[in-house]
């Protein structure tokens, strides 16, 4: 700070305000100012996350024609799972029988819980539970950095606070329904005590904390694992952080601190709970990893060790398919080339930057950005904690550049949380009304499907799922290349399947002899389209008959929904 701040206070914040950095005007403010403007900045982000939650919720109300669905299908596969574990003692989607459908054993076993308490309100408990989570990301985030409240604009300062919530993708990831928002609570959370090790040892009571934190981040995610890796690395890596400071050497001084209590504080609990679930599943007669998880990222799917070691290609196109994430990385980048690993801050950068890397290795993005929430959650965080670090700017060009990092960077994230109530509408258009005409003509039989959420919670019979989501004999026939049309025969004829319902872009699974019946079409054309069709299939001609009576049933008597088409074949129009 220049002669004149050293002088008076008052001038050096009117300078720093005018001329100098964020973390100049940040250190200038006083405590009862900082509190002032957190509690404001607390209630007018808080407000913005519930409004805009509210907003889209009615918007969906109002397009389903006052039904509210969530934006996509897959919390329904965990309420159903739920629903069975706390009912039957089942975990899977069809009583009695155990299969590894979710990613998410700890979700699942906490709507279980609410499930036995208030089972009528079942659908609404992943809503509750995700704004929630989301009103206590925005609590930590804005707790635990100074950057926004060192705006000298009021004006700019509120609209930030606006901005925050929608920049972190907080109100579509509430209105996935999925564990997304509460894992990154979880994270955050980490990411914290992970600041406190790297300053100083752990009390047992922080131990405790963040051993209890990592065990129930792992049972909700499994990418729980890649931030414990960071943590690790940074714990044993970053100069200054606690432990091995009389060993000589970078190897030693790591090797020295992998005995700190600190690093298994973080790393153990998340590869405890893993390898408990992996023996669940394996006792079970299933692969140690949950279906979804090798059925979406085909983890293990090559020969040997090819199948388990992710490609740079594929990890580039993953890392630069979100803008978002693909910013803060080059933030992190840019700030440890900057600042080395000095400082508690890049210890922190060095943990989320070891642990991006091993999700675009290993995981992927996309699936209406959920699955890198806890990216963007905590990338944001450390991007508002280092800004103020940038002194060679002013004030006000921080403030562009923290507006650039709320608006322009996120603009594909905003413009799909604008599309919120459309994935919403097209789920009860689809989804809904499957789960619908199942439940309603189908119940006690076995059905064949590809969405399998919102089938498997209005349906009540057995379920094959042709994307082997819910049924692990499919994917083993997908990772051992026997996928095809005569397993589907086989499988629907072990199983009795009565009726098939796929998406048209899948037609080609389907064995020559099932007959099609209709397609549901919402594309207004009234021809056949793969992209927007459902397809029903009867398994055999003796089946058509049965399937044509129950689906013009369901349709005279207004089970489809407005904008959905039934498109007969010529086998029986």
């Amino acid at each position: 700070m220049n002669v004149t701040a050293e002088r008076t206070g008052t001038a050096s914040r009117r300078l720093s305000a005018r001329h100098a950095a964020s973390a100049t005007a940040s250190s200038a403010l006083s405590d009862d100012v900082l509190a002032a403007r957190r509690r404001t900045a607390t209630v007018v982000g808080l407000l913005a996350l519930g409004g805009a939650v509210a907003l889209f919720s009615a918007l969906i109300v109002r397009a389903n024609g006052g039904s509210f669905t969530y934006a996509i299908d897959d919390p329904y596969i965990h309420l159903t799972i739920a629903r069975n574990l706390a009912t039957t003692g089942t975990y899977g989607i069809v009583p009695g029988v155990f299969e590894s459908a979710s990613s998410s054993p700890g979700w699942v076993a906490l709507l279980a819980g609410l499930i036995r308490i208030g089972p009528g309100a079942a659908v609404w408990f992943p809503l509750a539970l995700n704004l929630l989570a989301a009103a206590g990301v925005l609590v930590l985030v804005l707790r635990s950095q100074r950057f926004l409240f060192a705006i000298p604009s009021a004006p700019l300062r509120g609209a930030f606070y606006v901005l925050l919530p929608l920049a972190m993708f907080l109100p579509g990831l509430v209105l996935t329904g999925m564990e997304h928002t509460l894992h990154a609570l979880l994270v955050v959370a980490l990411l914290l005590m992970l600041g406190r090790a790297l300053q100083r040892p752990l009390s047992r009571r922080e131990l405790l904390g963040t051993a209890t934190l990592a065990l129930l981040a792992g049972a909700v995610r499994y990418e729980t694992l890649f931030l414990a890796g960071g943590a690790a690395v940074a714990l044993m890596l970053v100069p200054g952080a606690p432990g091995g400071e009389a060993a000589r050497g970078l190897v030693r001084t790591a090797l020295a601190r992998l005995r700190r209590r600190e690093v298994w504080a973080f790393l153990l609990p998340p590869i405890v709970v893993t390898a408990l679930l992996a023996a669940i599943n394996m006792h079970n007669g299933q692969y140690a990893l949950p279906n979804s998880v090798l059925a979406k990222s085909g983890l293990g799917a090559g020969h040997g060790l090819a199948g388990w070691v992710p490609t740079l290609a594929t990890a580039w196109g993953t890392l630069t398919s979100d803008l978002v994430v693909g910013t803060v990385v080059a933030c992190g980048l840019g700030y440890l080339a900057v600042r080395r690993l000095r400082g508690l801050q890049s210890g922190l950068w060095l943990a989320w930057l070891v642990m991006a890397g091993l999700h675009v290795g290993y995981a992927k993005f996309g699936w209406f950005d959920r699955y890198q929430g806890y990216l963007v959650v905590s990338g944001m965080l450390l991007v508002l904690r280092s800004l103020p670090e940038l002194r060679v700017l002013p004030a006000r060009s921080l403030a562009l550049v923290g507006a650039v990092m709320l608006v322009a960077v996120p603009a594909p994230k905003l413009s799909l949380l604008a599309q919120t109530p459309q994935y919403a509408h097209l789920i009860y258009q689809h989804q809904d009304a499957m789960g619908r005409f199942f439940g309603a003509e189908y119940a006690g039989a076995t059905i064949m499907v590809n969405d399998i959420g919102e089938v498997s919670w209005q349906h009540a019979g057995g379920l094959d799922d042709i994307w082997a989501l819910g049924s692990y004999d499919v994917l083993r026939a997908y990772r051992t290349g026997q996928m095809g049309p005569a397993f589907v025969a086989r499988l629907a004829a072990r199983d009795h399947v009565q009726a098939v319902a796929i998406w048209g872009a899948l037609s080609s699974y389907i064995p020559a002899r099932f007959v099609e019946v209709a397609r549901w079409s919402i594309s207004g054309t009234g021809r056949p389209n793969a992209n927007n069709d459902i397809v029903f299939f009867a398994p055999s001609r003796a089946q058509v008959a049965t399937l044509e009576s129950r689906m013009r049933s369901f349709a005279s008597s207004g089970g489809l929904p407005a904008g959905v088409e039934v498109l007969w074949s010529r086998t029986t129009a």
